[in-house]
Parts: C-alpha cells; structure tokens; sequence
C-alpha cells in the first residue's frame, strides 16, 4: 500500500478566483488592507471602486460665493446623496435640515 505523495482531489481548494497565490512580504500593519483589496479585485470590481476617488462631481451642485471665496454647501452635498464624515459634522447638518422642513 503507497504512502504519501500527491492524490488527486487532496489538499484544500484555492479560495481566489484566479488560482494559484504566492507569498509575499508587506507590512504588518497593512496586510488586511492589502487583503481586502486584492480579494474585491479577485471578485472582478475595478481599482476604482475599491479605492477612494479625490475627485468630486459636482455636476448640479450649486456653487456659492462666500466672502469673496467659493464653495458649496455640506447641506447641497447631503441632497445630491453624498456621504458625509465625520459622523458629528453628518449628524448637525441633518438636524439643521430637518428644523428647516
């Protein structure tokens, strides 16, 4: 009777969509991060939507003057469907509106 040695069907099964891994060093600190990130793009979803835009459309924002500066209002922005943080500056601003309607 052989003992050992490869069989098939043995061992675990990959848990990434796209098979065989690799081990490599990073952070500590990181590798959670990295992990998430890595497993959203195993998943097929675009750097894009695993990472934070610095981009804002402001696109039917109205943009207001403020002592000779420009700006928008956090309020605008919480209509337009953004999120807001931190949860305080959130939280205020939805009072703000709700004593208003």
């Amino acid at each position: 009777m052989a003992r050992g040695g490869k069989r098939e069907g043995s061992g675990g099964k990959f848990k990434w969509i796209h098979g065989k891994t690799k081990i490599v060093r990073i952070p500590e600190v990181l590798a959670d991060r990295i992990l998430d990130v890595a497993q959203m793009i195993d998943e097929g979803k675009t750097v894009d939507d695993v990472t934070q835009s610095k981009y804002i459309d402001l696109s039917g924002i109205t943009v207001r003057s403020f002592g000779g500066n420009q700006g928008v209002l956090i309020e605008d922005l919480l209509k337009a469907g953004y999120k807001v943080r931190p949860f305080e500056l959130l939280n205020s601003v939805r009072k703000r509106i709700d004593r208003r309607t």
